[in-house]
């Protein structure tokens, strides 16, 4: 500290003052504290927790919520999703916010690491089951060889499908140079389309060794274009093929009677191939009613005689067949529309119906259908088995048409889970095995 008993002057434009420095009077108390608290500041800013602004701007931005989007609902009006996020707060100087920071848990060690790779060949490399009718279970076999020296365990067979089921060789032993056989079945259901599915076999001191399999799950009778499209014109052509060559009839389109180009019913015989007229000129544009006051549905459906293709559903592409959003609900169904195929008077069809959490849902969040509703067409719908199934967990739903009714079934059931629910489209229909005339223009 300095101190001094200097005289100064200062000068104020035409005027001069004089300023005395008087003697520093510090006492020994003084000096100590202002020892001790030299370097308060520095330690203070080091050990201070950051600002609430601070804190603020190195959060990562929050993103929206996932979107659970459903079954394509007739008539049902949606609010437009803007995708933009509430307005921030106001800042009186922002802060660019810092990179987002992911907490990872270790991971726990592997009692596979270190293993050797399992000395076994599958033969063939990759099973394919070929072409699939939907609804019927396909059976192909596989070989599992030990290439090596010594006799290999088959511990457990892990699926990673539940549409695949096999002999189980947990247990068996497989001598150096044997085979074993597996026969595989797939389900194929009611959804057409590419089936993957992989089997896991893991064996005692060696790491696990997969499997995959594969399949087309396709119709009989396919249609092309697979789709229809309302955005391009409000009326069109569509044809329909058997895959297997059989003839067969067109009985109905939306249950009513089918409009050819290129063939006349009473006339020709019947064929393999068609082509159908498909009308969306009815639909008023901004009710999306039809003339009955009925809203546009989400799929064509076309009746046939064909035994392996009874039904052929075609989605709808239009402004008025909007998907049923919500935001808060963690989970979906795997599929949103079931093909239950054609049934006696009085029978009733089993659904499997497959949940699985949105993309963001809380890791172990379990989901559990508790009740099924109806909420349009003419059907009941029963929950079956084992409500506590967590995701992706299967639920059974038992569909029965009302026993007077006939022909096309298009209904649209709800599955709900607490306060929250989702939709499934049920499309079939009802007639006896003498039931296949075409149905007539009226």
């Amino acid at each position: 500290m300095h101190c001094s008993n200097e005289a100064a002057s200062i000068d104020h434009g035409n005027q001069r003052s004089r300023v005395t420095r008087r003697p520093c009077r510090t006492s020994l108390v003084a000096l100590m504290l202002a020892a001790i608290c030299s370097g308060c500041g520095q330690d203070s800013e080091d050990a201070a927790p950051a600002s609430v602004t601070e804190a603020s701007a190195r959060q990562a931005p929050m993103s929206p919520a996932p979107v659970a989007v459903d079954a394509p609902t007739p008539g049902l009006a949606s609010a437009p999703d803007t995708g933009l996020d509430p307005a921030p707060n106001q800042a009186a100087t922002p802060v660019p916010p810092s990179p987002p920071v992911t907490a990872k848990s270790p991971k726990p060690p592997s009692r596979e690491r270190g293993l050797p790779s399992a000395p076994v060949r599958f033969d063939p490399p990759v099973l394919d089951f070929g072409v699939v009718v939907p609804g019927r279970e396909s059976t192909a076999t596989f070989s599992v060889r030990n290439t090596g020296r010594d006799t290999l365990l088959v511990t457990t067979m892990k699926p990673d499908c539940r549409c695949t089921t096999m002999n189980d060789l947990t247990g068996t032993t497989i001598p150096p140079g044997q085979s074993v056989q597996v026969t595989a079945t797939l389900d194929a259901r009611s959804t057409v389309g590419h089936r993957r599915a992989s089997v896991q076999f893991v064996f005692e001191g060696y790491r696990p060794a997969t499997i995959m399999l594969k399949g087309e799950v396709t119709r009989a009778i396919t249609p092309s274009p697979g789709y229809i499209s309302g955005f391009d014109a409000e009326r069109g052509w569509i044809s329909i093929e058997s895959v297997d060559g059989q003839p067969f009839r067109v009985l109905s389109v939306n249950g009513k009677a089918p409009v050819f180009r290129g063939f006349e019913p009473s006339e020709d015989e019947i064929r393999r191939t068609y082509e159908l007229e498909w009308d969306l000129s009815e639909v008023d544009p901004d009710t999306c009613l039809n003339r009955d006051g009925d809203p546009l549905r989400g799929w064509y459906v076309i009746e046939t005689d064909h035994p392996d293709a009874p039904l052929i559903d075609v989605l709808v592409r239009h402004r008025c067949v909007t998907p049923e959003r919500s935001r808060s609900r963690p989970w979906v169904l795997q599929r949103q529309h079931e093909v239950v195929g054609a049934l006696e008077p009085g029978a009733s069809a089993s659904v499997t119906i497959g949940v699985k959490p949105t993309p963001g849902a809380p890791s172990g969040t379990k989901i559990a259908i508790d009740a099924v509703t109806v909420d349009e067409g003419p059907v009941t719908a029963v929950l079956r088995g084992d409500a506590e199934d967590a995701v992706p967990g299967e639920h059974q739903i038992e569909i029965t048409p009302d026993r007077d009714h006939r022909g096309l079934v298009y209904a649209i059931v709800r599955l709900h889970a607490g306060d929250q629910s989702a939709p499934l489209i049920i499309i079939g229909t009802v007639r006896g095995s003498s039931a296949v005339e075409p149905a007539s223009s009226r």
